[in-house]
């Protein structure tokens, strides 16, 4: 949820990766509490929110981890840093 006159953005990450946040200073990941995924389980999970301030020029790319999981045609996963990699250059600097 943004909320643009608190400049804050709220998220929960429901067992999936970070998002990743562009706050002015490159790309880094933002904080999560990681929990299964929704409906995994049948028990009612708490799923904690995480609140950060979002100002104007602030960017977040939300994704799942078939992003980090995904291989080429040789078998090696496109990862975490390839994505971090993919995103340079992209927050408007």
């Amino acid at each position: 949820v943004f909320d643009p006159a608190a400049d804050t953005l709220t998220y929960a990450t429901a067992g999936h990766p970070a998002p990743r946040l562009s706050l002015g200073s490159g790309w880094t990941a933002g904080p999560t509490a990681q929990r299964l995924p929704l409906g995994v389980s049948s028990r009612d999970l708490d799923y904690p929110s995480q609140t950060i301030l979002f100002k104007p020029g602030a960017s977040a790319v939300l994704f799942t981890d078939g992003i980090a999981d995904a291989a080429d045609a040789t078998g090696e996963p496109f990862g975490s840093d390839r994505l971090d990699a993919a995103l340079s250059g992209c927050d408007g600097s």
